[in-house]
């Protein structure tokens, strides 16, 4: 980031404390407080911008006031949102968030604890976005691309992707994030956790289960709602209703 014309040096540590504050989701009211009592909103727009934009282009000018928009928003708002709140495109919305020194790790990073609740502690991490309805896992969407929640903490927290490998659970809840309970293993590692822990969906299914699925499904009841029903995997209950495992349960 450039410096301002003349700054000198509290106005430049001021611009940089302004910056760190909005990187961590503060808005410009707040950030005018924590610096400076009664610091107006155009001065910190000033310290948060860091550089002076070229005058006298459309370009220049539309660049302008996308910056605006984006110092107005929160950064758990994506640039698509954004975009149709105020009629900037996309790309201009993008070139303000980068003028900033807003990454894109940094507004994604946002996105995502925004549908965190952190109880502290040892506790669990819950994912408040969308849960698979069988399995429990969060999802999180990121530019059209959706990725299991405790996939995208891990990744967060250690900076590395798990690729090929799986990201299990020590406390055994799905839904949660809380990077402290997450480590990896490979999918052998996962299936013998899961057996471990009791998860195997046959284990949990009795005679009369098998029998009064196979009997529901021929009132219409979907494998959806059975598998929710009876806590196991969708692909247990289709297996089972078409005999293809309980084959010596009549």
């Amino acid at each position: 980031m450039l410096k301002l014309v003349n700054m000198n040096k509290r106005t430049e540590a001021k611009m940089y404390k302004a910056v760190k504050l909005r990187k961590e989701g503060y808005t410009l009211q707040e950030i005018g407080d924590m610096l400076e009592p009664q610091l107006s909103r155009e001065r910190v727009r000033q310290l948060l911008i860091g550089h002076n934009i070229p005058k006298g282009t459309v370009k220049a000018k539309k660049l302008s006031v996308a910056i605006d928009a984006v110092l107005e928003f929160p950064l758990t708002m994506s640039t698509q949102a954004i975009s149709n709140k105020t009629s900037i495109p996309v790309h201009y919305i993008n070139r303000a968030f980068e003028s900033l020194g807003i990454t894109y790790a940094i507004r994604r990073k946002a996105i995502f604890f925004s549908c965190v609740d952190k109880n502290g502690g040892d506790d669990c991490w819950e994912w408040t976005g969308y849960n698979h309805p069988v399995s429990g896992y969060g999802t999180f969407s990121w530019y059209g691309k959706s990725q299991y929640a405790h996939r995208v903490a891990y990744e967060i927290y250690t900076g590395k992707k798990p690729n090929d490998l799986c990201v299990l659970h020590k406390c055994d809840n799905p839904s949660c994030v809380n990077p402290d309970h997450l480590f990896l293993g490979t999918h052998q590692d996962n299936m013998k956790d899961r057996d471990a822990k009791g998860r195997n969906g046959l284990a949990k299914l009795t005679k009369n289960s098998v029998r009064a699925i196979r009997q529901k499904s021929k009132e219409g009841v979907g494998c959806c709602e059975l598998a929710i029903l009876y806590n196991v995997t969708q692909n247990i209950i289709y297996n089972c209703v078409t005999r293809k495992t309980y084959k010596h349960v009549n």
